[in-house]
């Protein structure tokens, strides 16, 4: 008669499993928060931001009607300013005491960071709708940051005017259709233009680039008398 095969004692191998990577946690770079004297503030000697009489009134208003709601922010290992060079001087001329948040980064990310806060928050686009419900409820007079206010109603008032047709005809009740965006235009100039054109927006005294790119165009049409 004949043996049946003897079964192997030996557990099967396991495969080795293919964990999937992990995606690193973004890190807290915040190290601290103090409020000091502006006058103790330096400012980062590569800030590229110029701050036109218009946009100084709004600000200063703005920080007279609702004080400090947001810190400026340092790099605690250089002590330069990253975000907040206007606040910082207005607050200087004032002998104000200005709230600060401290970083720590190494100079290659403090550049990093002074490149990009403004224009990573300039890439944000706005919803008409709510910007005018959010508009409605505020009482605009005639100071510079109401000013701006109001700007930005007659925007908001604009682009959902341009939003309710499309230019072949078509309405919003024949479809879904994108958001409202329409009215956003990205403008694309070289490089070695880029400081002709910032000279040109400051010189008009608009807040609003975009108010101030439209007056560039009346003035090249005639159709501007204000000088600037």
């Amino acid at each position: 008669m004949e043996k049946s095969p003897e079964k192997s004692t030996e557990k099967p191998k396991k495969k080795p499993s293919k964990k999937a990577a992990k995606t690193p946690k973004w890190s807290n770079r915040i190290v601290g928060h103090a409020e000091i004297p502006a006058s103790e503030i330096k400012a980062h000697p590569l800030n590229f931001r110029i701050h036109p009489d218009t946009q100084r009134a709004a600000v200063s208003e703005a920080l007279t009607r609702l004080g400090w709601i947001e810190s400026v922010l340092i790099n605690k290992k250089t002590g330069r300013l990253l975000n907040g060079h206007l606040r910082v001087e207005l607050a200087a001329a004032r002998g104000e005491v200005v709230p600060v948040d401290y970083v720590e980064l190494s100079e290659a990310e403090e550049r990093l960071a002074l490149a990009s806060i403004d224009p990573l928050g300039a890439l944000a686009i706005e919803d008409p709708e709510k910007l005018s419900e959010l508009l409605s409820g505020i009482e605009i007079g005639d100071s510079a940051l109401d000013t701006l206010l109001s700007t930005s109603a007659q925007d908001a008032d604009l682009a959902r005017l341009f939003g309710e047709d499309d230019s072949d005809g078509a309405t919003a009740s024949e479809g879904p259709r994108l958001p409202n965006h329409g009215q956003n235009i990205a403008i694309v100039i070289a490089i070695s233009d880029l400081g002709l054109f910032e000279k040109a927006i400051r010189n008009t005294g608009e807040a609003n680039r975009g108010n101030a790119i439209m007056k560039i165009c009346r003035k090249s049409l005639g159709e501007e008398d204000d000088e600037f």
